[in-house]
């Protein structure tokens, strides 16, 4: 299939801790995103073993993954995609050498950001499909290693924060116990107390308490809680909704979730600790819903 168009095609690879993706799609001359014409998501999992190292086998999902961006944008003559890593290829002993072999064997060059630099990718990709001009919001994307926060008033950001509690930190440091037991769940929100306090200090300050525009990720999962359409950029959750839900979910060991339609085999395990996050910072907010963003990270890159 070939693709003549007026616009410009772009194409960016977003390698996360747990997933990576790949976007390909038409940009106006404003530098607008008009029309997807490609998507894809791979589960690679880089932090099984631990964020310090990558694991051989980790390694190969994500050169399996690469390779099949390779073949989808062999559709596109000329595009080479913008490649962003984040938080595994920050930490890992053996990343440096992992980009060097993707150099290597793919010619493409990786650029790992910072947390920052993340969070302002992430603010410019949501904000091409949520519109907050007006009011107050605190954008969270969960990632597997790090999970990002920005702090929305009337559209300008009033900070950004990069936090090391992404759902495999998570789990591998406290979820011991099928199910989850309650002294694992107060150490998390304990632990969160600690890490989150710069952002929640901030938003103590804040006349209005803002409402939580989520991205992505775990986030998808809550689609059946929604009036979502398939063109919608974003959808609504109802707070009530998704805390009964969440709960229930928390409370079945791995088993159980497994044998559970709505969710996804690759998210089975991670899913009870991206749950309580949610809850965690739920409990700051006011609103009687959530907006969950269908852009985040990769729309940021291909756009920024």
């Amino acid at each position: 299939m070939s693709y003549e168009l007026t616009n410009a095609i772009r194409a960016a690879i977003d390698i996360g801790t747990n997933t990576a993706h790949l976007i390909v799609a038409e940009i106006d001359k404003k530098g607008k995103l008009v029309r997807v014409l490609k998507t894809r998501r791979h589960y690679i999992f880089l932090a099984e073993q631990g964020i310090q190292h990558i694991a051989r086998a980790a390694e190969e999902r994500l050169i399996y993954a690469l390779r099949n961006f390779q073949s989808i944008l062999s559709e596109f003559d000329g595009v080479i995609p913008r490649i962003c890593a984040t938080e595994a290829l920050r930490k890992a002993d053996n990343g440096q050498r992992i980009r060097q072999t993707i150099l290597t064997d793919f010619g493409w060059t990786i650029e790992v950001i910072s947390g920052m630099r993340e969070a302002e990718l992430i603010f410019t990709g949501v904000s091409a499909g949520v519109d907050m001009r007006e009011g107050h919001y605190l954008v969270m994307d969960i990632g597997g290693g790090s999970v990002e926060f920005i702090g929305v008033v009337n559209g300008e950001k009033k900070f950004m924060y990069s936090f090391p509690i992404g759902i495999a930190n998570l789990y591998n440091r406290f979820h011991q116990s099928e199910p989850i037991s309650k002294s694992q769940v107060e150490a998390i929100n304990q632990w969160l107390d600690l890490e989150c306090a710069p952002m929640i200090d901030v938003l103590s300050l804040w006349d209005t308490r803002p409402t939580l525009v989520g991205c992505a990720g775990t986030f998808e999962l809550l689609v059946h809680l929604s009036k979502k359409k398939p063109q919608d950029t974003f959808f609504e959750v109802p707070c009530d909704a998704f805390g009964k839900y969440a709960w229930d979910v928390i409370a079945m060991d791995l088993d159980q979730r497994k044998q559970f339609a709505q969710i996804p085999d690759e998210r089975v395990v991670y899913v009870v600790v991206a749950f309580i996050l949610i809850e965690y910072i739920l409990s700051y907010m006011e609103s009687s819903i959530f907006i969950v963003s269908k852009y985040a990270l990769k729309e940021g890159i291909l756009l920024y």
